[in-house]
């Protein structure tokens, strides 16, 4: 089995820029600091994932938002300095959420609508470019928890065009 340099013994900062009800300033200021960072690297921990929604990161339509960005910086650089690697995780991206409380929600449009699909490949584009000068302490984790079996083989040709 092929090993994962810099990637054995991590944490998920869920909750943080995903999976969270509160969108305030100061929830996304005080939830998780460098101080969390510090203590994952004290505790002998080598990466941490960071899953994020692209509603931190993109409107409705498309542009992007600035102060989303800025949040994953700061986790890159608090990264940097305590010694530690990143996963960027999207947990969610426009057309498709894997979380079962998103009522409602067609679970396979996505992995069949070349317009999402397009709009996913620009997102990642935005993201690549802002962490290529990381890529020694920056890894993608391109969409989060793809549930239906139907469409797995839909899937690897997205993320191998991705």
């Amino acid at each position: 089995m092929r090993t994962f340099e810099g990637y054995q013994r991590g944490v998920n900062l869920g909750g943080w820029l995903s999976q969270r009800d509160e969108t305030t300033k100061e929830y996304y200021d005080t939830f998780i600091t460098e101080t969390d960072f510090q203590a994952i690297s004290n505790a002998g921990l080598d990466h941490v994932r960071i899953p994020v929604d692209y509603m931190m990161l993109e409107t409705e339509d498309a542009a992007p938002i600035a102060a989303g960005y800025e949040y994953l910086d700061k986790a890159v650089e608090w990264a940097k300095k305590w010694n530690l690697n990143v996963i960027i995780d999207l947990h969610k991206t426009y057309g498709y959420s894997f979380d079962p409380l998103d009522c409602g929600m067609d679970r396979e449009i996505f992995f069949h609508d070349r317009d999402l699909q397009e709009r996913f490949f620009r997102l990642w584009e935005r993201i690549a470019l802002r962490y290529a000068g990381d890529t020694d302490r920056v890894a993608f984790e391109l969409l989060n928890e793809i549930v239906s079996e139907n469409v797995a083989e839909d899937w690897n040709l997205i993320a191998d065009e991705a």
